[in-house]
């Protein structure tokens, strides 16, 4: 059973996700604040951790990343939905065990 600070942090997460969103601003302060939150986490479970860490980890990528032209804007703009997409997702999973 996941302890009430894992879901308050579970829950930051997702707001971190959801105000980047509405704003659309620069990606790399999202991963850093993202990489705090899940290092605050508690619970046991690699598999979770690791694929969440993969999704951070394709955002911090991605804020170093200078498209160059409209078809690398479109790929960035789709790895960093992706990656977001797939962090809400692991959240909601764990949230609701």
């Amino acid at each position: 059973m996941i302890q009430q600070a894992d879901r308050l942090l579970l829950d930051q997460i997702r707001q971190a996700i959801s105000a980047y969103r509405l704003d659309n601003t620069d990606i790399g302060p999202l991963a850093d604040k993202l990489l705090t939150l899940r290092d605050g986490l508690t619970f046991e479970d690699r598999v979770w951790f690791y694929q969440l860490t993969q999704h951070i980890a394709t955002l911090d990528s991605a804020s170093t990343f200078v498209p160059e032209g409209a078809p690398q804007e479109r790929q960035l703009y789709a790895a960093i939905t992706a990656a977001t997409d797939g962090l809400l997702a692991l959240v909601e999973q764990k949230a609701s065990t």
